[in-house]
């Protein structure tokens, strides 16, 4: 796999922009990778997001779902000059490579939020596979090598006065809350629906739903008919999230399925 010099990145303004106009400094398909590199639409804003692991993947969704997170930014670039610095300070060898002055450490997550009081703040990430993959047997020359990275990255955000943590997969993600959070936001954008199935996924990725995500996998037939079972229900939740005649008109042509929900619901009784 071609590698693509920091001086190219640069030249695309990578690192730069916000929301759906931010680009990262790494894309999935410029990097080897032993976990599941992914690329996700973001719901909110609609821009592909570069994951590089399949715990990246699942944090993000995490993240992504509090709604007091404003922007994210995977594979956020870093200073070379700052890095260079705190790697000569920490006596380590800087992780880039010196034949590509261009080239930059990056943190996998940069986080723009509100805080309690309203004010923006930021937030840093950094997620590996598990507890032991940095703090295992740090006699091993790839333990140690990690643990020199990622202390000058944790340096880093220190000096800049933003929050660092190290994330562990096996400890700090909930995998079955990020699965259920991918499963509704696939029908976040009102056009995707089609169905009575769909609509449940819709009503509860925009949280007019709350239903119970992070301890069991959503059971989505059984919530749709608890919660879009009769026509009754259907036209209440149209009227409390819309009032445009387009989108009541295309829930309108699902009543057929009703039936069809009760019938299957039956059978497996």
């Amino acid at each position: 796999m071609q590698r693509i010099k920091g001086a190219t990145k640069v030249r695309e303004h990578r690192g730069t922009g916000e929301g759906a106009s931010y680009i990262p400094w790494i894309k999935t398909r410029e990097i080897s990778s032993t976990g599941t590199k992914s690329l996700i639409n973001d719901w909110k804003h609609g821009r592909q997001i570069h994951t590089l692991s399949r715990n990246e993947t699942n944090f993000y969704y995490i993240l992504r779902w509090d709604d007091h997170v404003l922007d994210i930014n995977e594979q956020y670039p870093l200073d070379r000059e700052t890095t260079l610095r705190i790697s000569k300070s920490l006596g380590v060898r800087h992780p880039v490579p010196e034949n590509d002055p261009n080239e930059r450490m990056t943190t996998d997550f940069r986080v723009k939020y509100l805080d309690e009081s309203g004010k923006v703040k930021y937030k840093a990430y950094s997620v590996k596979d598990s507890y032991e993959q940095v703090f295992g047997n740090l006699e091993k020359t790839g333990v140690k090598r990690l643990v020199e990275k990622q202390s000058v990255e944790m340096s880093y955000w220190k000096l800049q006065g933003i929050p660092f943590k190290i994330v562990f997969g096996d400890r700090d993600i909930n995998r079955t809350f990020a699965m259920n959070i991918s499963v509704v936001v696939e029908y976040y954008d009102f056009q995707k629906v089609h169905t009575l199935q769909e609509f449940l996924c819709y009503l509860i990725a925009h949280k007019h739903i709350q239903t119970e995500m992070e301890n069991k996998v959503l059971n989505i037939q059984k919530l749709t008919k608890e919660y879009l079972g009769t026509q009754e229900q259907i036209d209440s939740w149209i009227a409390k999230i819309t009032k445009q005649s387009g989108e009541y008109n295309a829930i309108a042509k699902m009543d057929y399925q009703i039936a069809a929900f009760r019938q299957s619901d039956e059978e497996k009784e």
